[in-house]
């Protein structure tokens, strides 16, 4: 069925869902179409289980009130959107409530009328929604609820989380530590969810994975309210998410080879990119700290070189010979 007709059809559901009077003839104006054509698409909402009804007494039809539709009245690419999350998004991200989602989900997927259904399956069909990899935590969704509950009471929480900062580089497993946190923020970043709040234990605002928390209590105690709270000054101009306390104008160059791909991603809010007239990429950023985005860098391998800051360079150059150290084993 072409798209002119179903959204005719979605028009002629909307006036009859109106409460006002229409007969074929005023239904046809309304449409632009004949008597016959209003006809015609009569039956398709027939066909469709749409129990529209003639009032003999007024000469009107009207659908009947028992018949749920939303009041939203979706369009086809409204339609679309909503079939693309519902059958390729949900389930395939780490979603908080996930099980709340998908049941909601299905419930707008099942009011639309079945001709729409019909006609955006068949496009669905041929659409393909590929995630990168992300955290997978089993118990996130209890996590979830408990913390986005402590944040809209603006109570503390008393929770259990393996560190791996306070463990070190020498452990690969975190260290268990007891926090009271004051949680401002829930937020997904780069693959994971986190919390970020006050911590009692570190005496300041951190970040904290939820994936790493074992255990977690809603506390009596209250916090103040923070709304001048940004998580955007808070992040500040981290590559990611980590500040290290000193800003860095890093310039990187790539070559031809990955140029287009690079410059095709905004990755920070302060890049600016320029094509040289060899193809290569001339990429500037201010960063906080220089680790996130070394390990960006290195994704690349030879196809980009740092330009400055020195520093920077050094830190390549280290983990590059690093690197060639194991390899020159095998």
């Amino acid at each position: 069925m072409e798209i002119t007709r179903l959204y005719r059809l979605l028009n002629l559901i909307t006036l009859l869902r109106s409460g006002r009077r229409y007969d074929p003839n005023s239904l046809a104006r309304e449409l632009g179409v004949s008597r016959r054509t209003i006809f015609r698409d009569l039956n398709i909402l027939t066909a469709a289980r749409i129990p529209y009804y003639f009032d003999e007494e007024t000469g009107a039809y009207t659908i009947s009130q028992s018949f749920f539709l939303p009041a939203i009245n979706l369009t086809i690419d409204e339609a679309l959107a909503v079939l693309l999350a519902t059958r390729k998004m949900i389930g395939r991200i780490p979603l908080p409530l996930f099980q709340h989602a998908s049941r909601a989900a299905v419930k707008i997927e099942s009011s639309l009328p079945g001709i729409i259904q019909d006609h955006c399956g068949s496009v669905m069909d041929n659409v393909e929604v590929r995630w990168p990899a992300t955290s997978d935590d089993q118990s996130l969704d209890e996590k979830f609820r408990s913390l986005r509950m402590a944040v809209e009471r603006q109570r503390k929480v008393l929770m259990e989380y393996e560190s791996l900062f306070e463990a070190g580089n020498d452990h690969p497993m975190g260290k268990m530590i007891e926090i009271v946190l004051s949680p401002y923020r829930l937020v997904f970043i780069h693959r994971a969810w986190y919390v970020l709040g006050y911590s009692d234990y570190h005496k300041e605002v951190r970040t904290f994975k939820i994936s790493r928390i074992n255990s977690i209590r809603i506390l009596e105690e209250m916090f103040a309210a923070r709304p001048d709270f940004s998580l955007e000054e808070y992040l500040g101009d981290a590559w990611v998410m980590i500040r290290e306390g000193k800003r860095y104008n890093v310039e990187l160059l790539f070559s031809r080879k990955v140029a287009r791909n690079v410059a095709e991603v905004n990755w920070h809010r302060t890049q600016e990119c320029e094509f040289l007239e060899d193809g290569s990429l001339r990429y500037q950023v201010t960063v906080d700290g220089l680790s996130e985005i070394s390990w960006w860098i290195l994704g690349y391998g030879d196809q980009v070189t740092v330009l400055k800051p020195v520093k920077l360079a050094q830190m390549i150059n280290l983990t590059a010979a690093n690197i060639m150290k194991i390899y020159t084993k095998v």
